[in-house]
């Protein structure tokens, strides 16, 4: 399968060379392990729609690439942004800001996207009542907001982005939210502090690159702060450019408490096979499911201990 990734690239860019099709090639057999891992039909077909993209990417940019491995339909995405309007009139999705002017075009895409279109679960995989959640890479609180609607009883919401922790930070004061917790930390592998590139506006709103400034961050491993704040999560999502450190860091959590997944894979290219084999090696009796969850948006490996 992972042969027929490869040649659907060469024949797309007429045999171009691409950066991305030598990784495909000398993981072939793992990637073909891979595979085998998603639980469903329409996780493989993703899988592969998706290794085809990020080998598109690099040659032909975003449109062309999606249009010749479309991993999520443009007119769901049409009716998603309707029901995401429908929704906002009717006081189902909250007031949020998203920049220091809250940016209109990038809460009504979040809100698409976390409140519509539900990214972060799949089928039976779903947060329920009194789940305590864990929302890695939360940002301004969307996806912790919408964890809180599901009727979690704990929300963790980290985020280490000064400005975007301060505004998550205002977005849970300004909706009276009682059992979301900001948490201004890094979740990686181990324990220290890091030198972090925070964004100080959104590329939505710029239309170009965002002005950034380099700040300290403390960081811990998830394993370190759930001992420490006693906490057992029952569901984890991971939006991070580093998920590999992330639950390379939760080992003992994810063992011990056996939670629901939701982990973004396809910000690094090697990350696609990478993160389901560490987890795979790590939790065999998971269920494994995959899927893009807008036409750009994140690509998304769901797990859990279930018959789905």
């Amino acid at each position: 399968m992972s042969t027929y990734v490869v040649d659907r690239i060469k024949q797309a860019t007429d045999c171009m060379v691409s950066e991305c099709v030598t990784p495909l090639v000398k993981h072939t057999d793992i990637i073909e392990g891979v595979l085998g891992f998603w639980a469903d039909m329409q996780s493989r077909q993703a899988y592969q729609r998706e290794l085809i993209y990020m080998g598109l990417f690099p040659l032909l940019g975003a449109e062309k690439s999606h249009g010749i491995a479309a991993n999520f339909s443009d007119h769901i995405w049409a009716d998603a942004v309707k029901l995401a309007r429908e929704m906002k009139e009717k006081g189902e999705i909250p007031e949020l800001a998203t920049s220091f002017a809250a940016d209109s075009a990038e809460n009504a895409y979040f809100n698409t996207v976390y409140f519509a279109l539900q990214q972060y679960i799949y089928k039976n995989i779903v947060i329920n009542e009194n789940d305590v959640v864990l929302d890695i890479g939360a940002g301004f609180g969307h996806a912790s907001f919408w964890a809180e609607s599901k009727k979690a009883s704990q929300v963790f919401a980290f985020e280490p982005n000064p400005v975007q922790h301060a505004i998550l930070e205002q977005n849970v004061a300004a909706n009276e939210k009682t059992n979301i917790y900001p948490q201004r930390i890094m979740i990686a592998a181990e324990k220290g502090t890091a030198k972090y590139q925070a964004a100080k506006e959104s590329k939505r709103q710029t239309k170009k690159a965002p002005k950034t400034e380099v700040v300290e961050v403390e960081i811990m491993s998830l394993d370190a702060w759930c001992e420490e704040n006693m906490i057992k999560p029952n569901f984890i999502k991971v939006s991070s450019a580093n998920s590999l450190a992330v639950i390379a860091g939760a080992k003992e959590t994810l063992i011990r408490n056996k939670p629901q997944l939701a982990v973004t894979i396809g910000t690094k290219l090697n990350y696609m096979w990478e993160v389901p084999l560490f987890l795979k090696n790590l939790l065999p009796e998971y269920k494994f499911f995959c899927r893009k969850n807008a036409p750009y948006g994140e690509f998304v490996l769901y797990a859990a201990i279930q018959n789905i």
